[in-house]
């Protein structure tokens, strides 16, 4: 009997994945629920940006709204909102209605009212990511410039002339990588000054950069660059380059274009990416390929053809989420990342006169996974146990997700203490000979980077980038592939920096 009993246990914590924790339709957001924004989850809140009319906070808890701001978002927003220390960011309007509308606003997180203002700001690029936030600055992507600005006044703290699209900040926060827009080019700056580091620009000129994502190794750094959909070009090319060395790894034709500032993604020496192989005639895949080489590992076609604007794919913890549809019919799906093969898959409530699309990324956070729609709403699914989180919370999405994966094992919690202070703990052993494990401690939730560092002060591999809650957490790190000597680790977490030293010795 006893084992029939945990059986049935099993059966229904299986069945509870992929189902609906709540939902909030078309008709019960602004502007209709009409949006191409992906989703900013801060302090309990799920920020969304309508496309027509309005800006809402929701309770992510349970899906009820709390604030919306109609008033200063009349010809609404396609940009998608980011958040840092109580406030967010988000800009309104769009180059093509009344360029006068256009502003960048510092929002309170709490009450939606205003902090302060940017007028006559216009960001073009629509749900690409043009708007990052670092420490105490926020980086801007318009029309003409590229700005640095203070987040506490929105004062200038640096600008830069040039057509740029979307921004990605490296683990480290010490790279600003900026894509020029209706070009071939990608310039590494400085982010405290905006000086240039170096820049690159591809052999194929048509190919206009659209989608990056960074991950860090203790071998290399890398950047995968995906092409924006042009009509002019038939063959378009996925880059992967060394940050290093500043060359191209490979390149290939074989993955396709993504579109709609859908980036590619990350996770354990794989890249995960919403493509389409040519013209907007043919499938809309997802398409999984090895970060070493290029090589397709497995696809598989999500939505059918007509469209430009390519689907998101998420990745986390040995999976990979994305939106199913074709043939009439629609469905969220959770997928083995090595295999595609599918876990759950779950279709949303509600009636429409057409199956909702998703324009902006999903989110995933506390074993809940948040899908945005293009007039369907917001739909928050139970994603089972799922460890860590994908946020948007300083306009790259996939950063929550970078981490080097030659090193990387799970960050175990606590559960018998109670933080009362900040505490990063001696490793233990140490010296340590390959592995040790580091402690820390955290009194309230925030995002967490875990960072290691050689004796010259290059940072060697990142640990632990993203969002945790209070409490203790314990994460090993293997040094096998490292030489023997003092290591530095260091924990950064709400604007307090911890460090501590280490010996690997062989």
């Amino acid at each position: 009997m006893r084992y029939i009993l945990i059986l049935i246990l099993v059966a229904k914590i299986t069945l509870a994945q992929g189902g609906i924790i709540w939902q909030k339709l078309n008709t019960e957001l602004p502007a209709n629920g009409f949006s191409w924004s992906t989703p900013l989850i801060m302090d309990h809140k799920l920020f969304w940006a309508g496309q027509d009319k309005a800006f809402a906070a929701l309770d992510e808890i349970t899906g009820s709204i709390i604030w919306i701001d109609s008033v200063n978002f009349p010809l609404g927003t396609y940009d998608s909102p980011v958040g840092f220390e109580g406030k967010v960011f988000i800009s309104k309007g769009d180059a093509w209605s009344d360029p006068g509308q256009n502003a960048l606003y510092a929002l309170d997180a709490e009450t939606g009212n205003i902090v302060w203002q940017k007028p006559g700001l216009t960001i073009f690029n629509r749900s690409s990511k043009p708007i990052h936030t670092s420490h105490e600055t926020i980086f801007i992507a318009s029309t003409d410039t590229l700005y640095c600005l203070n987040i506490n006044d929105g004062s200038v703290v640096w600008k830069k002339d040039g057509l740029f699209s979307n921004l990605l900040i490296d683990n480290s926060g010490t790279r600003l990588f900026a894509s020029r827009r209706e070009s071939a080019m990608v310039e590494v700056l400085n982010p405290l000054n905006g000086e240039q580091f170096w820049y690159l620009t591809l052999p194929d000129d048509e190919n206009f950069i659209h989608g990056m994502a960074f991950t860090s190794s203790i071998i290399k750094d890398y950047l995968i660059l995906a092409p924006d959909w042009n009509w002019n070009v038939d063959t378009q090319y996925v880059y992967c380059i060394d940050v290093q060395t500043k060359e191209i790894i490979w390149r290939t034709d074989k993955i396709g274009h993504t579109g709609n500032g859908a980036s590619p993604v990350i996770m354990d020496l794989m890249v995960f990416a919403g493509t389409q192989k040519s013209s907007s005639d043919t499938s809309q895949n997802i398409v999984a390929f090895n970060l070493s080489d290029g090589n397709i590992v497995w696809e598989k076609p999500v939505r059918g053809s007509g469209a430009t604007n390519t689907p998101y794919v998420i990745a986390l913890d040995g999976k990979v989420y994305y939106e199913y549809n074709m043939n009439n019919d629609y469905f969220v799906v959770c997928a083995d990342a090595a295999t595609g093969t599918e876990i759950w898959k779950s279709k949303p409530e509600g009636s429409f006169e057409w199956w909702p699309i998703s324009w902006g990324s999903p989110l995933l956070y506390n074993n809940r996974l948040f899908m945005p729609t293009d007039g369907g709403g917001i739909y928050c699914y139970d994603a089972g146990q799922v460890n860590g989180s994908w946020l948007m919370v300083s306009g790259n999405v996939n950063a929550t997700n970078s981490y080097s994966p030659d090193l990387i094992t799970k960050v175990e919690k606590d559960e018998n203490v109670i933080p009362s202070e900040y505490n990063l703990e001696q490793n233990f052993p140490n010296p340590f000979n390959p592995s040790t494990n580091i402690s820390f401690v955290i009194p309230e939730e925030g995002f967490v980077k875990l960072s290691i560092y050689n004796s010259i002060g290059e940072r060697v591999a990142v640990l632990v980038n993203n969002n945790l809650s209070a409490g203790k957490y314990i994460k090993d790190f293997n040094g096998e592939k490292l030489s023997s000597g003092i290591y530095f680790y260091s924990l950064e977490v709400n604007s307090k920096i911890i460090t501590k030293k280490m010996m690997l010795l062989k």
